[in-house]
């Protein structure tokens, strides 16, 4: 038992260090531009087990800020935007190089620590019994 409480605990740590950065993130990327999906490349993953191969797909995005063209690839984007779409992007203005996919997410960070700090206290009550 002592070891399944000190797994949910780091993943309650875990959960807890991603509140900060997350929240670090909204805040630099402060300025928005429209970006235009520009290229879409699915990534397989391998794998030891050749049943558990998976695939990542990345968007590669290109947007202007100040007359200059900048392009990023992220993942994980909701939806599925097709090729010549134009989405929100959130940039870094002392940094236009520091862009992603904007997350309309404001309100949803107290949350995720909340839920990290309840996963930390469970996982530490299972160390305790």
């Amino acid at each position: 038992m002592i070891i399944v409480g000190l797994t949910v605990a780091c993943i309650g740590i875990a959960i807890m260090i991603y509140y900060p950065v997350h929240k670090n993130r909204n805040n630099r990327r402060t300025a928005m531009v429209p970006g235009t999906c520009v290229y879409i490349d699915d990534e397989w993953i391998p794998s030891d087990d050749p049943t558990d191969n998976y695939s990542v797909r990345y968007y590669t995005f290109v947007y202007n800020v100040w007359g200059r063209q900048y392009t990023i690839r992220v993942s994980g984007i909701p939806g599925d935007p097709q090729l010549g779409q134009q989405v929100t992007l959130a940039y870094n203005p002392n940094n236009p190089q520091d862009a992603g996919y904007f997350y309309n997410d404001k309100g949803k960070e107290k949350p995720i620590l909340y839920v990290g700090i309840g996963v930390f206290i469970f996982g530490v009550i299972l160390i305790i019994l």
